[in-house]
């Protein structure tokens, strides 16, 4: 019996195995697998094996008949499975992995990244899923790790062109692939302090010591540490200590710089990297002491920047690994130098913070056009011993920007991977933050601070945000204040429901992002994407951060707090139990006019006609179609040669269609929607509450957007669809790929922008698609989305009415937004424009390359791209994803020329236009097809009045003399 107990035991336990076998592996199930792998001695393996040159696989005792056979542990089949099925990695091991297999191009490079993160979990955690398998003898064989890597390594850097594209990663898996004879100090350092900090809460302000601005002083401080509290500490905390005593004394003894002659044998002696190899040198025969000096930094900088430049007209693939190992050095060489030197004075803290940047470019965290683009605005000349408040104030936010930039070059690279990896270990969040701070750009960013707070201070202007240090980093984008919960996220905000009762503050906003009291985002995206627009015109209060800003307000979410942004950005943070009477004032109710602006129907012409582009003018919004389809009719009007042609499904075409009665119902689809209104209305009087009244209204909007999805088309209106095509496009339906653009009259009221609120289809081009495109469109202003930012400014939101735009695709090569005004210099003769590369440019909230054209004819760089797929629109209609780098800048000298001179000429056009004349700002979308511009869409640039008119607000802005001088010796 119990032979047979035994075996029924054993068949249930392998067929659960192949039941769980059979399932998709979710996140929950790899996290469940990583509790199993940490505490299995082979972790995620299960055997050793004999890897064959022919492919063969034999146990241990075998022998493989060729030479060049390599032995290491086999993953277990669950751990080949997921990999198989969602492309995630784990236990990696590099000896005979194909060196394209492990690149990954076509996803990104996602394997290699996947390895980088592995490699910190296993650093942070006591080995990750290794965690007993590390003694699993002949699971991982170093030797051959480290053959395959330089192997790995040597084949891409005899890519030339993978130098150009790639520099950034390349040389960050220099720094994580094993190779003999080196380790990075510092992130050993980050490890122990962060186990030490988790397992002795009095260690905790060292470790963020160390994690922020480490100094050699440290040492004796943990040295003090361990003195004071060795007898109470357990014997592994002890080791430790030790262990990191240890590291912090190597990471902060002198480096030998006589080591570096080793590398001269490989260049040629007049050669740029020689010559600087030469002059850094000379600093050997000098006292420790002055290797911590501006001179220093700077020519350490100078190395890193004229490495870069030159690596790839290096003939020989050794000398290039050389190379780029002796980048890796130096940075570690200058991160010791900069953290260690104390600037006396405002001059020595911006020729230090110049330094750090073009450090930043030489490892790649800019790209080179991006650093010749800003240089010369970080720099200052020696002998320039004052600034004005105004020069410094834009020195400053120059600096800001660079930072921000290079964190960005980190994150456009990784968070993709490490937000997978958190899906199943939370700790993966952390990675990026190490990757900062393990770099040339914690020095950067303490002195780009140390600038920022000495410019507000200058100012008479500082951020108080709940007590957090730093908070100097945070910038306003748009005025406004708030109160309500704050919602710190970290990770992709994707998934997240957001409420308009809540102050979010999250990695980046979402392109599809829902109503909410107030945002401030670690990537602002850009000036000029929807969000940002809806933002800027509802007065929600929107600000960008830090990273750290981010974790430093982690402790606070859930608690309620006052939030106010100032319309020169300056940022107030508190708890609601701090607010002062003045700041309740601003939410009594009883008090503030009710701002909200009625939907105009008097104009409405409800003919059931489909109208050319060409025939419509900007008096025809609120009329015929909405202001999109109106103002693009006169865009064609005034450029003909820019505009496509184009044609309108007018409001009378969905009004008639809505007249019909709506399946399973006594009424029609428009008497449907205005009981929804008339029913609310009458729930609010009877003293029901808000929340119930909004949740009814949604749920019955929600039931006639499924409604519309199917509606029938009335008799005959197809057959105006296909003639339309034919008339406008010259070619049958099915044979034009299109957009279809939905086009309310509430969009873009005098008040109000509706910018990015309801559907746009990209490039149909099949006839049954069009059609239900088209239903489709109609049914999108009943999205939760829609209603929710319209409910806040409109009082009879029942009464909005869509058209439809069609217009033929052009397939651009970049596009984005023109901004007729400067939003960051508030100078109405500057433009600023944000591009991306593809279809549907910057409107999404992409990291887009922005501008600002001063008037004066400087093109200043305000953001670089920082998107690595685009929207590509093949001619078989539907839309593609294209990979792409950020090695070049998307507009060139001439096309920022074209865009110059179109934005004067539409500013003029519409201020003399006989129809409709307007002389505000304006917001237009446009983009590069066979390097012409073609315009697809104007609005008036809305800004929200009240916040920028606020007392409050106001007050936040102390006045400024901008020609105050400053001085550089302070």
């Amino acid at each position: 019996m119990k032979f047979i107990a035994m075996l029924g035991l054993i068949f249930h336990l392998v067929l659960m195995q192949l039941v769980v076998f059979a399932q998709p592996v979710d996140d929950a199930a790899i996290t469940r697998l990583i509790t199993e792998f940490k505490k299995d001695v082979r972790g995620p393996y299960q055997a050793i094996r004999w890897f064959c040159p022919d492919g063969r696989v034999l146990p241990p005792q075998e022998r493989c008949n060729q030479p060049g056979a390599i032995q290491h542990a086999l993953p277990k089949n669950i751990v080949q499975k997921i990999a198989e099925e969602r492309g995630i990695w784990l236990g990696q091991i590099l000896a005979g992995t194909p060196a394209e297999a492990f690149l990954d191009a076509e996803h990104l490079f996602s394997r290699a990244k996947q390895y980088q993160i592995e490699q910190y979990l296993t650093r942070i955690d006591d080995g990750w899923i290794l965690r007993r398998a590390r003694y699993y003898r002949g699971a991982i064989q170093a030797e051959d790790e480290a053959a395959w890597s330089a192997q790995f390594l040597s084949k891409q850097l005899a890519d030339t062109q993978m130098i150009a594209e790639q520099f950034f990663l390349l040389r960050q898996w220099a720094k994580d692939l094993p190779q003999e004879s080196r380790g990075n100090r510092w992130d050993n350092i980050r490890a122990l302090s962060l186990v030490l900090g988790d397992s002795i809460p009095a260690f905790m302000d060292l470790r963020i010591k160390l994690h922020g601005q480490p100094e050699s002083g440290d040492v004796q401080r943990v040295k003090d540490f361990r003195n004071q509290h060795r007898d109470k500490l357990k014997p592994n905390l002890l080791t430790f200590l030790n262990d990191l005593i240890a590291d912090l004394e190597i990471a902060f003894r002198p480096a030998d710089l006589k080591l570096l002659n080793s590398y001269l044998p490989r260049l040629a002696p007049d050669s740029p990297v020689a010559l600087q190899i030469q002059k850094i040198m000379q600093y050997s025969n000098l006292s420790d002491s002055l290797r911590n000096t501006l001179p220093f930094i700077n020519d350490v900088s100078e190395l890193l920047l004229r490495i870069r430049q030159t690596l790839p007209a290096i003939p020989r693939t050794t000398t290039r690994f050389q190379m780029l190992n002796l980048s890796i050095t130096m940075e570690r060489m200058l991160f010791q130098s900069a953290i260690n030197f104390q600037t006396k004075h405002l001059a020595q803290e911006i020729a230090l913070m110049h330094a750090l940047a073009k450090a930043a470019a030489g490892c790649g965290y800019l790209e080179m056009w991006e650093w010749d683009a800003i240089r010369n605005r970080l720099a200052a000349s020696p002998e320039i011993k004052f600034m004005t408040l105004g020069e410094f104030q834009s020195l400053s936010e120059d600096a800001r920007r660079v930072l921000e930039w290079s964190v960005g070059m980190i994150r456009t690279h990784y968070l993709s991977d490490v937000n997978t990896f958190a899906g199943f270990e939370p700790l993966s969040h952390g990675f990026i933050d190490d990757r900062v701070r393990g770099s040339i750009l914690l020095p950067l960013g303490n002195s780009v601070a140390k600038l920022r707070e000495s410019a507000a201070k200058a100012a008479g202007v500082s951020n108080a945000v709940l007590g957090i240090s730093n908070a100097g980093q945070m910038q306003g984008l748009n005025p406004g204040y708030a109160m309500g919960e704050l919602v710190v996220v970290q990770g992709s905000p994707d998934g997240i429901e957001f409420s308009p009762k809540k102050i979010y503050v999250i990695e980046r906003p979402p392109a599809d992002l829902t109503p909410v009291a107030g945002i401030a985002t670690v990537s602002e995206g850009n000036l000029v994407s929807h969000v940002q627009l809806l933002a800027r015109n509802l007065g929600v209060p929107n600000a960008v951060l830090s990273a750290q800003n981010l974790q430093d307000l982690l402790p606070f979410s859930g608690q309620i707090v006052f939030y106010a942004v100032s319309p020169r950005g300056a940022i107030t943070i508190k708890l609601a139990a701090q607010m002062s009477a003045e700041e309740k004032a601003l939410f009594d109710v009883s008090k503030r006019p009710d701002e909200r602006v009625a939907v105009p129907t008097d104009r409405l012409d409800l003919r059931n006609t489909l109208v050319k582009l060409r025939n419509l003018r900007a008096s025809d919004s609120g009329k015929l179609c909405g202001p999109k389809a109106a103002n693009l009719g006169e865009l064609k009007y005034l450029f003909p040669d820019r505009v496509v042609e184009g044609f309108v499904i007018p409001f009378g075409a969905f009004r008639a269609h809505f007249d019909q009665q709506m399946p399973g119902k006594p009424i029609t689809y428009w008497q449907f929607l205005q009981l929804t209104f008339e029913r609310a209305a009458l729930d609010r009087r009877s003293g029901k509450s808000n929340d119930i009244v909004e949740k009814n209204i949604l749920e019955r909007l929600a039931e006639l957007r499924e409604a519309v999805k199917t509606i029938a088309f009335l008799p005959g209106f197809e057959a105006q669809i296909r003639q339309a095509f034919q008339d406008n496009f010259g070619k049958p339906i099915g044979e034009t790929p299109v957009f279809l653009r939905s086009d309310t009259n509430m969009e873009d009221l005098k008040e109000f922008t509706g910018a990015g609120l309801n559907l746009t289809v990209f490039n149909v081009l099949d006839e049954n698609r069009i059609f239900q495109a088209i239903r489709d469109v109609w049914a999108s202003p009943y999205t939760e989305r829609s209603y929710g930012w319209r409910q806040k400014y409109l009082l009879n939101p029942e009464n909005v009415y869509p058209s439809i735009l069609v217009i033929p695709t052009v397939n651009v090569r970049t596009s984005g937004v023109l901004i007729t005004t400067g939003i960051s210099s508030n100078d109405s003769r500057d433009v600023t424009i944000a591009f991306s590369r593809g279809a549907g440019g910057a409107v999404e909230g992409q990291a887009a390359e922005s501008y600002l054209l001063r008037h004066t004819g400087e093109n200043q760089l305000l953001s670089p791209a920082r998107e690595l797929r685009y929207t590509l629109l093949p001619e078989s209609g539907g839309t593609k994803k294209g990979i792409t780098s950020l090695n070049l800048s998307l507009l060139q000298a001439a096309d920022l020329q074209q865009l110059r001179g179109v934005a004067t000429e539409i500013r003029n056009r519409a201020r003399d236009s006989a129809g409709q004349p307007y002389s505000g700002a304006l917001d237009v979308e446009l983009g590069f097809y066979n390097g012409k511009i073609w315009l697809f869409q104007v609005r008036p640039f809305v800004e929200n009045k009240r916040a920028r008119s606020s007392d409050y607000l106001q007050k936040m802005d102390p006045q400024l003399d901008l020609q105050k001088t400053i001085s550089l010796e302070n």
